[in-house]
């Protein structure tokens, strides 16, 4: 099989401090150094298949480094408060801010998954994440003929960042994100807490989909390895 990995969104340097695994010394590296070991490590689990991978951030420190390390690396402007505040209602502070971070997360996925359709190559599989975190699964239990994706739980123990993890055959993924942008800004505009626009997305795109529920960590600029094998449906 031929699969799609996709990393997208702001690449961040390793944290050692909240790190527990004994596969890679993580305290102090670089951004570049981190994203590469944590797409390493998560090509390690599609073993036996024809992998590609994929990098669309926004333009970071050493950024032409990562050249190196993947296959494709694409860069955009990183979305700010104020052009997203044209399109969000207003919120208190606090939640507007997680609106715009996850409605960026959200443009992010969508541009590198368009970008990733629209080439010649018709994957099997497309997984995207964010490149801050170290995922190991089991590809027996993720590769499956609907879409599947995880939440986690944030650093302050938030659930249902719905941007963690996505996976599936190719045909889905490419029909959730093909949704137009109109649309996409309204179910953002009516959506009560930021992460709920993930899954009202989904919905609205008429994809079969399996939600992950259980408690997954996800630090931002810390790093845990992610090692979760879900029981057979």
């Amino acid at each position: 099989m031929r699969i799609a990995l996709a990393y997208y969104g702001l690449v961040r340097p390793g944290d050692g401090s909240a790190f527990n695994a004994d596969d890679i010394n993580a305290h102090n590296q670089s951004n570049v150094e981190w994203c590469a070991s944590n797409m390493q490590l998560l090509k390690s689990c599609f073993e036996g298949n024809e992998i590609d991978t994929y990098l669309f951030s926004w333009n970071c420190k050493n950024s032409q480094e990562l050249g190196k390390y993947f296959d494709n690396v694409m860069f955009m402007k990183q979305i700010s408060n104020e052009s997203a505040g044209e399109i969000l209602p207003h919120r208190p502070q606090a939640v507007s801010t997680r609106f715009v971070a996850t409605y960026g997360e959200f443009l992010g996925a969508r541009q590198i998954i368009r970008f990733i359709t629209n080439t010649e190559i018709k994957y099997d599989y497309i997984l995207f994440s964010r490149p801050d975190v170290r995922i190991k699964l089991d590809q027996g239990q993720w590769l499956n003929d609907y879409y599947t994706c995880h939440g986690g739980i944030d650093a302050n123990g938030k659930k249902g960042t719905g941007g963690f993890l996505g996976i599936g055959p190719y045909d889905l993924v490419k029909k959730i994100f093909s949704i137009n942008l109109q649309d996409i800004h309204d179910i953002f505009k009516h959506s009560i807490h930021a992460e709920d626009a993930w899954t009202r997305i989904i919905d609205f795109s008429g994809v079969e989909w399996l939600p992950r529920q259980e408690d997954l960590y996800l630090f931002q600029h810390r790093n845990n390895v992610i090692n979760y094998k879900p029981d057979k449906y």
